[in-house]
């Protein structure tokens, strides 16, 4: 009773999966270096196509993916002082979108109704997954969104 494990591929890590992160990470990044964001009149936050990266991505790489993605599209924020809060609210949604589409849409649903199931995954992306994050920094950090001042870089 010798037998050696059998060595399965890990579907959850590998190289074409970390490279396809990579760049879609790095395209997020790119987008908010190059200054292709809009900061929102009256809010604490700035518009940009970052997002489009972010949620493609997430989607075909997964959960391990999206924290790849997360980290590289939280990094270069416009918003000095909210870095890690940035990086945590992209990782969260990231994960949660690269679980929710793998698991949810992609392997439950027929394709008509895999857009419906798209739009379902965005909607979380924005309006459910933050508020986690939100909560835990109201919690744990009260004064923290009083602190953070914008200060966007010039376009």
């Amino acid at each position: 009773m010798t037998d050696l494990p059998d060595r399965q591929k890990n579907h959850l890590v590998s190289l074409r999966l970390c490279v396809t992160a990579a760049a879609f990470g790095g395209a997020a990044l790119l987008v908010i270096l190059f200054g292709f964001h809009i900061q929102v009149p009256g809010l604490n936050s700035v518009s940009d196509p970052r997002e489009l990266f972010v949620l493609i991505g997430a989607a075909l790489t997964g959960p391990v993916g999206g924290i790849v993605i997360g980290i590289l599209s939280g990094l270069g924020d416009p918003h000095t002082g909210a870095h890690l809060y940035i990086i945590m609210m992209h990782v969260v949604g990231a994960v949660g979108v690269g679980w929710a589409y793998k698991r949810l849409v992609h392997d439950q649903l027929p394709m008509p109704y895999m857009l419906i199931g798209w739009v379902g995954v965005v909607f979380a992306y924005y309006y459910i997954l933050p508020a986690p994050v939100i909560a835990v920094t109201k919690f744990v950090f009260p004064d923290y969104f009083l602190q953070v001042s914008p200060e966007p870089r010039p376009f």
